[in-house]
This record gives C-alpha cells, structure tokens and sequence, in this order.
C-alpha cells in the first residue's frame, strides 16, 4: 500500500489547525498576570526577551535604526526582535502603565503566526522529499512525527524560542535535500543557518556540519558549494558584529551568554562534588571569588545567588565579566576533568527523556521548583520513561532496517549527524526543553520504522 500524495498535504493542514486551537487555549487560560505579578505565560527566560522587546520599541520611536543595535547583545538577536516587529505591525504596547505586560492584546496570533511558518516549512520539506521520489509513505510518516508528535507539538504554542529554531533546522534540511541544487541553494543554506544562530547560538557550528558533508560527498564544483555556504553565512555574522560594534565599539557575533552557560550550571557541581558541600555553598564560593575578581579588576558588576551577572557599569564591562565566567570554567573543567566527564554524562543522559508535557505545566504552575515538587511531575516520570523508550525503540528499529536494507545513504547520514550534532551542544544542559531540536532528525528513523511495523515492506523508493 502507497500513501497518497495529497494525505501528506491534509496532515499539515489539520496539523496547523491543531497547533491554533491548542494555541488559543492557552492563551484563554493563561494570558493573565498571577498572584505574584508575573504573568502566566511570560516567565522565565521568555521574560527576558520580552523586557528586551519593550526596550526596542520604545528606542525605535527615536531612531528606527536603534531597532537594529542598540539594545545588548547578550541573548540571541532574533526571539526579541521578532516580539517588538509584532507589536509594532499590531500597533500596541507590550507593557501597561503598571509595567506589567498586558493581557487580552492578540498574544495568540503571535502564537498562530509562527506556527503558519512551521508548517509552511514542513510543506516545503514534503514537496522537497517528493520531488527526489523517496518512499511515499516514509514521508507521510516523517511529516506525520514533524506535525502532531506531541514534544513537538508543545512549543508552537509557546513563545520559547523553540517554534521558530525548529522552522529554521527544517528550512536548512530541505534546501539541503534538494535534488540538483543550483548556487542560489547553498546560498540560502548559508544564510538560513546564520538565521539559525540569530534564534540560538546552538546553530553558530552548524554549518562547518554542513560544509564537511559538501567536503567529503561532493564531486563536482565542491569548492565553489562550500564557499557559497560559508560566505552567505558569514554575511549575516558580519551584519550581527557590524551593530555591536557600532554600539560598544566590540565585534562579536555569539550571544554573550553562551559565555557564562557553563559557570552557571556545571561551575557549581564541580566544586560541590570536588568538595563535598552542598549546592549552595559552591555557589557562594565562586561568589567570592568573582566578586574579588570584580575588585581588583575595577568592573562594574553584581552577581546574584545563582551566578548570573547583572548591573553592569557598559558593554565592556559586560564582556569582561562574561569573559573571565568562562575562563574560569574552563580552568576548572580542565583541571577535573573526570569529575567533569561524571557531571556532563549524566546531564547528557538525564536530556534523553522526552517531556510531551512541558509546556503544560510551565504555565499551569507560577514556578517551576512548585512543579518539580508536585504529585503530577512524580507520576509523568513513569508515563514519559515508556513514552520514550517507545519513541527510541522505533526509531532504532528504523536505523536497523536502513542498514539491513543498505538504504544508509549521505542524506540519510546527514539526519543522523545534524541530530548529534544538536544533541552535543544542546544535551550537557541537562534539560529536556533543550533536547527538543534533537527530536527533529529523528522523524525519518521513526517513520522507516512505523512503516516497516505497519506495512511490513522493505525499504524501498517508490
């Protein structure tokens, strides 16, 4: 049996239908400020990013040019951006008179917004995928995964960063997969990945996975593939350091908080398993010592209880700080390293585990550590460890019957890599939210398995 063309097609509309209809009941239940004055659905790291397009909009009423690089550069560029352009086009504030942010003001066509581009990327990738006459059915169940697995599912309803990433990862597969590229395509591949990074620094290595593939696969004009790809991506590397020099006379283009991630969250566990002393009392210690670095180096800085920097005197003062976070983990990752092999493999495991879920609770509970606590986080572990180990079962019998069917080929190689790829610099955070753009590449190893289950057909184009 061959799936039909036009089901593929009807999945992602019904699929879209289903993201609206969850999105809108989010924001019924959610858009509303808590009993502890934040509101329901902008917590967190979205808070952040929402303060910052607030920022914006208030700056480009001076000079629409300030849109583009007055604010910081410590957080992605584009998730605040991409906030403030909305409630330009819409023509509302972001915050009310009580500097809280409003409620009832069409939040949930932000959320219907980026889930239209997700889909319109996923149709973009099935046209792509038939056009190269793959396996009609291990589309449909590809796209299948892609629109309604629910992991997935969550984030479009959500204003993380996550929706648009997963646009983005989908947008440089497709181009990729194209059959008979022109150079316009490894332009855009270029430019796509640099619009990756922009969304999260995550992307800043992907396309060297990119050029590697070209590297080795490619027989023809390679030289000329990679250069499109590498200079198109160094464009908008240009674009983002150009506007952070003309703004703190400093040329970089990664977030400046990939530089403090590991003194945050791996720094602590050193010194606590080192030690032996609590959590807490690591962080005090590298309190200390920051703040004597603070000191003696006459920077403008505080730094909170759980080590992030804030108060910073300019930019430059930004940077240094940030500058010795990550030195001094690095030092100290070096000089224990097995004790740093334990913490990493650890968080690397605990990442594995699928959260179908997340997003749910993150609004329905004020603060996470209530959840963590609660009766309902105890009985979802069990629920998600089967959820998981069938998800992972699947797609390890897919990868089996890609093998024994020797149907591995460069692109299917390709899903493989981008997904470990992702998983290495995303999984020693230790958090399922970030494992999520992992979950991408594993669409294709699920639906050669679902297939094979169902149909039980060897692997083979149509």
């Amino acid at each position: 049996m061959v799936i039909k063309k036009k089901y593929i097609f009807f999945l992602i509309l019904i699929s879209f239908i289903v993201s609206i209809i969850v999105s809108i009941n989010y924001v019924t239940k959610y858009d509303k400020i808590t009993s502890d004055q934040r509101h329901g659905m902008i917590k967190d790291s979205i808070r952040g990013d929402w303060n910052k397009a607030d920022k914006l909009n208030k700056v480009k009423t001076e000079n629409f040019y300030n849109f583009f690089y007055k604010i910081g550069y410590d957080k992605p560029y584009l998730p605040p951006r991409t906030v403030a352009l909305y409630y330009s086009l819409i023509n509302k504030d972001i915050k009310d008179q009580n500097n809280n942010f409003q409620v009832n003001d069409k939040k949930y066509f932000l959320l219907i917004l980026q889930a239209f581009f997700y889909y319109m990327c996923l149709l973009f990738l099935s046209m792509v995928l038939l056009k190269r006459k793959e396996n009609q059915n291990i589309i449909f169940f590809s796209i299948l995964f892609l629109s309604l697995e629910p992991t997935i599912l969550q984030w479009h309803s959500s204003f993380f960063t996550e929706s648009i990433f997963f646009s983005l990862q989908i947008i440089v597969l497709a181009f990729f997969l194209k059959k008979d590229k022109k150079s316009s395509d490894y332009i855009f591949i270029g430019l796509f990945c640099g619009i990756l990074l922009l969304q999260k620094s995550a992307g800043v290595y992907y396309p060297f996975i990119i050029i590697s593939f070209l590297a080795i696969t490619e027989n023809f004009k390679k030289i000329k593939k990679i250069l499109l790809v590498l200079m198109s991506y160094f464009l908008v590397c240009l674009f983002i350091g150009y506007t952070n020099y003309i703004r703190s006379n400093n040329f970089y283009f990664i977030p400046l908080q990939t530089k403090e991630a590991m003194f945050i969250y791996i720094l602590p566990m050193i010194y606590q398993e080192k030690e032996k002393i609590s959590f807490e009392a690591a962080q005090k210690k590298i309190i200390i010592k920051t703040e004597n670095w603070i000191k003696n180096n006459n920077v403008e800085a505080k730094i909170t209880h759980n080590l992030f920097a804030y108060s910073f005197g300019s930019e430059n003062d930004r940077i240094k700080i940030h500058t010795f976070q990550q030195e001094l983990a690095f030092s100290e990752m070096k000089s224990n390293f097995f004790i740093t092999s334990k913490i990493l493999i650890n968080k690397y495991f605990h990442a594995l585990l699928i959260n179908p879920v997340e997003i749910h609770y993150f609004y329905k509970y004020e603060w996470s550590d209530k959840y963590f606590q609660s009766y309902e986080h105890k009985k979802w572990i069990i629920l998600r460890m089967f959820y998981t180990f069938l998800i992972y079962s699947i797609c390890l019998y897919g990868l089996y019957v890609m093998f024994k069917e020797k149907k591995i080929n460069k692109y299917n190689l390709f899903w493989l890599v981008s997904g470990f790829y992702f998983y290495l610099v995303l999984g020693w955070m230790g958090y399922t939210r970030y494992f999520t753009p992992v979950i991408i590449y594993l669409s294709l190893f699920f639906a050669t398995g679902i297939n094979q289950i169902i149909f039980n057909k060897k692997y083979t184009d149509q």
